[in-house]
Parts: structure tokens; sequence; C-alpha cells
């Protein structure tokens, strides 16, 4: 998901949109740094919530549900605005599907879910009102496909282990030799 966010930032750019790009930037770098706080934090110090049986954000939750919406409001902006409310909410109920999957999996826990799609939702919600309020995007429908593109080839080339990293720095900042566990 986070090769489709830079799309959307690439998007406004490109669009001319400065403003927007900032905010989209801020907005989900927010997202992203409360999930990875969140997720270092267990790591590291072992924090979490055991009677609501949380260990940390979902970052899969928390993205899905700041991300999809917005790219689906682009990439239905040439239609009714009927028809991107539908896309923005068919965004929300894609991510919400993502989160019951990912407890169905075993993956997350409904309060990880839920915390993870809650900070997501809240800001993709904030970004789209500021956006339908002070746009004037000229609408190009070929360029948020090319940039998805471009962002998903170098992520996919890199493939960075950001898994890997967070672990790291959860070691780093806390100071153990090792890692606290998920609890499932």
């Amino acid at each position: 998901m986070i090769p489709t966010g830079l799309a959307i930032a690439a998007y406004l750019i490109l669009t001319g949109e400065w403003r927007m790009a900032g905010l989209w930037f801020f907005l989900l770098s927010i997202c992203i740094g409360l999930v990875a706080g969140s997720k270092i934090a267990h790591l590291g110090w072992g924090y979490g919530v055991s009677v609501l049986n949380y260990n940390a954000l979902s970052g899969h939750a928390a993205s899905s549900a700041v991300i999809t919406p917005v790219c689906l409001l682009f990439l239905s902006q040439s239609r009714s605005s009927a028809v991107q409310k539908y896309a923005v909410l068919g965004g929300y109920a894609a991510a919400a599907i993502l989160g019951i999957l990912l407890v169905l999996f075993n993956e997350h826990t409904v309060s990880e879910v839920i915390g993870g799609f809650l900070i997501g939702a809240c800001s993709s919600l904030f970004f789209i009102w500021r956006f339908n309020a002070a746009s004037s995007a000229k609408v190009q429908p070929w360029l948020l496909p090319i940039s998805l593109m471009f962002f998903l080839s170098i992520w996919y080339w890199l493939r960075p282990p950001i898994n890997t990293w967070m672990v790291q720095a959860a070691m780093h900042v806390s100071g153990h030799r090792m890692s606290y566990a998920w609890i499932k």
C-alpha cells in the first residue's frame, strides 16, 4: 500500500495540488508513524493491552483505510459526485473486508484491526474533506495508474524488509538484545 500512497502524492504534485500533496504526505506519515510506533513499543518493551488482546496497530488495516478510499476517489474523479461517493465508500468497505480477513487468518486481533482501521479512516476522511473543499485539480485519469506502476516497480525491485527494520529499531531504542514476541 505504501507505493500507492506515494503514487497519490505524485499525482497531486503533477496536477499542481502542492498543498494537498503536503497534507496527504503529512497525514500518511502520521498514520504510518503511529503504526510503526505502536509496533516498536510492543517489540521493544512488550507494551500492549492484554485485556483487549492488543499488541500493536494493524498496519495493513491502517494503510488500506487511509489509501484505498483516496485512490478510488481520484480514479473516479471524472465521474459524477454520486459515483465518487460510492467509490470512497467502496474503498472503506474494501479496507473493512481486509480487516476481517486479517482477523479470520489470525494475522491480527479484532482490537488491532479496529485501531488501525480507525487511524487510517480518520486520516483519509480528513484528507477527502479538505480535498473536496479546496481542490481545483485538472483530472488526469492516466496519471495515477502510471504513477502507481512506477512506485510499485521500485517497491518490488527494492523489496524493503520493513518488519526486520522495525525489530532492529525496537531493539536499538529499547536497549534489549531480543524483541518481544507477538501474543495471539
